[in-house]
């Protein structure tokens, strides 16, 4: 067993959101960022990594790998560490929900992990690995004194068995998917015009105030391109405000120069009609729209938070209530299609794509599912289906609906296609809980309006390699 497939199945909850003492030592003695000393501030110049983001395909990091895991480690996983939180978050045990709801919940899950959906490109596990480094020097392996004396993630010797920040990345990284916070915490990516930027602006300056940092994941909204950052500073312009970040597709090396630190902030003004100034410091220049940058953000306060409070009076359910968070997340719709040359069009009854977030450098190959989308808590009403190819081939077409009630679709569609054709369905999702339906509507030879709008998230992306791209210095030694 590799050390990736030991942090997928036995790191989680030990990350971001179960493990406390790992991620927060208080700050409390703080009277805000200016009276804190420098070595009490993090530092991307030192306290980021020495080498850059990769993914698994990458040439600089070739060895460094992971294994499949299976539906049935998944779900085992699930039921360790989301029994009390589910009862916590939901006011619901885990084994209270219909098996339906947590096979469709573990069956996304699932697809997720092995196409590298969060895993192929470790921003998210290098932004934490980092931030605990910071915040627990002590933590710090092979006698280093900070992230930044680290060029290559398998230190000392590129050794795949002697890895541990390495298998400290992977942790976090694994972490997004199935860590209960995680999961439940970055929902609103997935629904990026119901976000409130003012409450989450307000969040992450208070988390820098009190702990010096906050990890945050920007997405490009029209393809959901994802990418993580660790916000370290902050500077008030009018009604904006400008976050400096730790951004993992740069070596610590960049920071030691000015107008690279300056580059890489974003600037957040809730009252602009475009409240997050696009983001493209690092993305690589690509023709396909949504490798462009970064429009929206947002702070998993639960992620952060929790992990250094723990308390039972300060649990985030308070702050959304039981009955929402149920509504919102107890009940999923996936649409999956398992052919590699044909594309998936998903849109919901007012017309608004529905994807997933994914990462760039995904693997669809290690799975039957090529295409998946998904709705956490979906509306009530018609979606609109488009399975469409430029060559001939034959596709099965998935969809199932579950929630509280149980499993209210579980339907699939096998069809031939020819070149050009576009075959159109309709998802019914009635009201209160009654069985949703799957029907074939026609075939099309054009493109109807409704699919180009939903175009954008079949190019998409979880937070992992995120747009990988860098302006300079892509030798190992030097990132």
């Amino acid at each position: 067993m590799t050390a990736s497939r030991r942090a997928m199945i036995r790191g989680i909850g030990v990350g971001v959101a179960s493990g406390g003492a790992v991620l927060g030592r208080s700050r409390a003695s703080r009277r805000g960022r200016r009276g804190v000393t420098e070595t009490d501030s993090f530092d991307p110049e030192r306290h980021g990594f020495g080498f850059r983001n990769w993914s698994s395909s990458d040439p600089y990091f070739p060895t460094h790998d992971h294994e499949r895991v299976s539906e049935t480690e998944i779900r085992r996983a699930l039921g360790r560490t989301w029994g009390g939180v589910t009862r916590r978050l939901f006011g619901l045990p885990l084994a209270s929900l219909p098996s339906p709801l947590v096979s469709a919940i573990a069956g996304q899950l699932y697809v997720s992990a092995n196409q590298f959906a969060a895993a192929n490109g470790h921003c998210y596990g290098m932004t934490y690995a980092a931030q605990r480094y910071f915040e627990r020097p002590e933590q710090v392996p092979l006698d280093r004194e900070s992230a930044s004396e680290f060029r290559h993630p398998e230190a000392p010797a590129g050794d795949p068995e002697r890895d541990p920040v390495a298998q400290d990345v992977d942790v976090f990284q694994t972490s997004q998917l199935l860590d209960p916070y995680a999961w439940v915490g970055r929902r609103d990516l997935l629904n990026p015009h119901r976000i409130d930027y003012r409450a989450h602006l307000d969040a992450v300056t208070a988390a820098v105030d009190t702990f010096g940092s906050a990890s945050i994941s920007l997405m490009n909204s029209a393809t959901y391109v994802a990418h993580e950052v660790l916000v370290y500073d902050y500077a008030r312009e009018g009604s904006a405000t400008r976050l400096s970040v730790y951004d993992p597709n740069f070596g610590a090396r960049f920071y030691a120069d000015d107008w690279w630190r300056g580059r890489l902030s974003l600037r957040v003004d809730p009252d602009a009609d475009a409240p997050v100034e696009r983001y493209t410091a690092g993305v690589r220049r690509d023709p396909r729209e949504g490798i462009s940058g970064y429009d929206t953000f947002v702070y998993n306060r639960w992620e952060r938070l929790i992990a250094a409070r723990n308390g039972p009076d300060e649990h985030p359910a308070r702050e959304r209530g039981q009955s929402r968070l149920r509504d919102q997340l107890l009940g999923v719709l996936t649409v999956t299609l398992d052919a590699a040359e044909a594309v998936l069009h998903v849109v919901d009854p007012d017309d608004a794509p529905v994807s997933r977030v994914r990462s760039e450098h995904m693997d669809r190959s290690r799975t039957d599912t090529h295409a998946m989308r998904s709705r956490y808590g979906p509306d009530p009403g018609t979606y609109r289906l488009l399975v469409s190819s430029g060559t001939a081939t034959d596709y099965t077409l998935g969809a199932t609906l579950a929630d509280r009630s149980g499993g209210r679709l579980d339907a699939s569609r096998s069809r031939s296609l020819d070149a050009g054709e576009h075959h159109e369905y309709r998802l019914t999702v009635p009201e209160g809980e009654a069985d949703a339906t799957l029907e074939r509507a026609g075939v099309r030879s054009g493109l109807p309006d409704w699919a180009t709008l939903a175009a954008g998230g079949a190019v998409a992306g979880a937070v992992g390699a995120g747009a990988l791209g860098y302006a300079a210095g892509r030798s190992s030694d030097d990132e």
